[in-house]
């Protein structure tokens, strides 16, 4: 395939829980090192193949400069996404393409790390303030209850820098339907080193387990 002049090659982002359809992303070169702002950008497109009918849509343009953060929810009823270097929220229905934007008000400048709950009822994502890079402000948490789209803070400009992060041995992101494995793009800090979970509904932040002492100020990749 073809994207921006170049030829690319595609891989395999997702199944339709039908089986009706394929959702397919740009396969990425890997990169090394440790590059925060890079949790939010998951990919520069996203396409749709219709294994029915043959038709292959574009979902998210190629023509963003940018790029995107983006998670469909588990239903494959709703796309959420946000092209990067952008706090403006995108919650697409994939049955008849209506959209509900969110602006995140207040100075951010990045928002993205979609997780949809196990029953697509609820999407959390995080926000990153202005100077988040450097220390001088914090990433906040949100909410997005599906059935009234109300829009809940759950952790305000923390600088711990908390992000949704799934367990490497499942690649799940849920404890349960409350609490949610969370880690720090505060980079090789105790909670970097730390398992972490968020209560989504009190916003109380916990340590399931805590690094070993030899690890705190110890070069890693990014994982």
């Amino acid at each position: 395939m073809w994207e921006n002049g170049n030829s690319i090659e595609l891989t395999t982002y997702k199944w339709s829980l039908d089986e009706n359809y394929l959702y397919l992303i740009p396969v990425l070169e890997n990169g090394s090192g440790f590059y925060a702002p890079g949790y939010f950008w998951d990919n520069s497109s996203l396409y749709r193949l219709n294994l029915t009918t043959g038709e292959f849509q574009s979902i998210l343009s190629s023509k963003s400069n940018n790029g995107y953060s983006f998670s469909l929810s588990q239903n494959g009823e709703y796309l959420a996404y946000s092209e990067f270097g952008s706090k403006l929220v995108h919650i697409k229905n994939m049955y008849n393409d209506e959209e509900r934007l969110f602006n995140i008000e207040g100075d951010y400048v990045l928002s993205g790390i979609f997780v949809w709950s196990n029953d697509s009822s609820s999407l959390v994502f995080a926000s990153a303030m202005n100077g988040w890079e450097d220390g001088n402000d914090g990433i906040s948490i949100y909410k997005i209850s599906i059935n009234d789209f109300n829009l809940e803070r759950i952790l305000s400009r923390d600088k711990r820098l908390l992000i949704p992060y799934p367990q490497y041995e499942t690649n799940n992101y849920w404890v349960n339907e409350n609490l949610l494995y969370v880690t720090s793009l505060n980079y090789l800090s105790y909670e970097y080193f730390s398992k972490l979970v968020l209560d989504v509904k009190t916003g109380s932040v916990d340590i399931l387990s805590t690094p070993e002492p030899h690890l705190i100020g110890s070069p890693t990749p990014k994982p």
